[in-house]
This record gives C-alpha cells, sequence and structure tokens, in this order.
C-alpha cells in the first residue's frame, strides 16, 4: 500500500533498523542499474543509531504509523563542504522507501527541511549527489537547487556535485 506522509518528527532509538532497511534496499537497487552513489554495506545500523543519537535524523511517517522515508539534517557537513562556515543547513540521505512511499514524498522532506531552516533564520541550503547520478541531479535542479561546484575526494568516495539554494522566507 502506497502512503503520503502525514508526519514528519525526529528520528527515535527505535527507528535505526527501519531507516537502515530501506537505505539498504536502495544500495541494491542502485548496484543492479550501475548508479554510483550508496555502496552496498557502506552505513551500517549502528551508524545510524549514532546519527539519531546526535539529533540528525528525522523521519516520514504515513498514516498507519509506519516509517516511510527519512533524511540527515545538519548544521555543518565538514566532508563535503570543508570551507563552508556561513551557517548554511545540509541535508544528507534523503530517501523513500519504494514501494511503501507515495510519488512526491521525497520532495516533501526536503521542503519540510527547507521550512525548517527558514525558522531557524537560515537562508541556504546545500546538499550533495555522485557526480555521474543524473538522475538524482536533475531531481534536485526540480526542486530549485543550482549546481555550484564539485568536490573530489581521495579514497572511496566518488567526486560529488555541490548543490545550493536561497531560502526565502515566507514561501
Amino acid at each position: 500500500m502506497v502512503s503520503e506522509l502525514a508526519l514528519i518528527r525526529p528520528a527515535s532509538r527505535t527507528d535505526p533498523v527501519a531507516l537502515h532497511s530501506i537505505r539498504s534496499d536502495w544500495e541494491l537497487w542502485l548496484l543492479e542499474r550501475g548508479v554510483e552513489q550508496w555502496g552496498v554495506g557502506e552505513v551500517s545500523i549502528h551508524d545510524i543509531a549514532t546519527q539519531i543519537s546526535d539529533g540528525e535524523w528525522f523521519v516520514g511517517i504515513g498514516p498507519s504509523g509506519t516509517l516511510i522515508g527519512g533524511m540527515r539534517y545538519l548544521t555543518a557537513d565538514h566532508d563535503v563542504w570543508p570551507d563552508a562556515a556561513d551557517g548554511a543547513r545540509y541535508i544528507h540521505g534523503l530517501m523513500v522507501d519504494r514501494v511503501l512511499a507515495a510519488p512526491g514524498s521525497g520532495a516533501l522532506l526536503l521542503s519540510w527541511a527547507e521550512a525548517r531552516a527558514i525558522d531557524e533564520k537560515v537562508r541556504t541550503m546545500r546538499l550533495d549527489c555522485v557526480e555521474s547520478n543524473q538522475r538524482l541531479r536533475s531531481f534536485y535542479r526540480n526542486q530549485g537547487y543550482r549546481e555550484i561546484g564539485r568536490r573530489d575526494f581521495d579514497g572511496p568516495w566518488f567526486s560529488a556535485t555541490l548543490f545550493e539554494k536561497t531560502l526565502l522566507a515566507g514561501r
């Protein structure tokens, strides 16, 4: 059954398994299609639990109370944006359950994060994705984000396209 988002709330200590399950499903789906974005097994349940304890995760809940999506909402992202010190907000790991979530749920989660940033008097939202992931890049552009640069990494990470959106109060 496809569910609309009924509520977005901070993730709780009971959510890591569900978030990890959604993430794992996406990792395999991307791998099967040859899309570089998330490595299989790159993030563990323990990693997610730690990030939840740090207050980073927010989840989308369907009308039945089922967790159908989530994202990390950060006040800094030193790994991808090491020189940024301007109080922007950052989104990572935006994902929805490919079976349970209604179309547009990812965009609703992103809009919620933008509204939260505006409430916090923040005017810039940033995110990134693997440079070769054209579908995700298009999604972010369609949500009003501009590609503003690229970040290359040493080691296992792929090059990332950097996106930014100026948020307008009262939207």
